[in-house]
């Protein structure tokens, strides 16, 4: 390679490295309450849009809920409910967030709506509270990051296998 293609190369690393530095550095500024309420809205817009991979990078391979639901049964639960013809639809009426620590409580009153067609269906209106975690992950499979995962929950309804 001549010298300019090396120059350019190194340019553009050093240019991607300056801009994950700088996007790391704005995470750790923000408040853990605002860090937490924007995963939130990424899990929400992953739900409605039935992304699997986008939906199951919110959950930690650590959940466990108080009724024994293991983090397969959960992600069994949710590629039955993304084969199934509806749209999905989240409205958040009210969050309470409580971090304390690398630990946090999200109090949510939430209403889901299932939209095939023109008919329009509410499948859940109650509050559900998520347990998270501040976990260290990899951006790139090399950069650490800290983000908040779900690593349990309460209030969800139950559904039969």
């Amino acid at each position: 390679m001549r010298k300019t293609s090396w120059l350019i190369l190194i340019i553009i690393v050093l240019l991607s490295v300056s801009l994950i530095y700088q996007n790391s550095i704005k995470n750790q500024s923000t408040s853990n309450e605002e860090q937490i309420s924007e995963m939130i809205q990424g899990g929400k817009s992953a739900i409605e849009r039935k992304d699997y991979r986008r939906t199951m990078s919110y959950i930690s391979n650590n959940y466990l809920e108080s009724n024994e639901m293991s983090l397969e049964s959960l992600r069994s639960m949710i590629i039955r409910a993304y084969k199934e013809p509806y749209k999905y639809s989240i409205v958040i009426n009210d969050s309470d967030i409580k971090a304390n620590g690398k630990f946090a409580d999200a109090t949510l009153d939430i209403e889901v709506y299932s939209t095939k067609g023109q008919e329009n269906h509410m499948v859940y209106d109650d509050k559900i509270t998520l347990r998270l975690e501040n976990e260290t992950a990899r951006r790139w499979l090399v950069f650490p990051v800290n983000k908040w995962r779900v690593v349990g929950a309460s209030g969800l309804p139950q559904f039969n296998e």
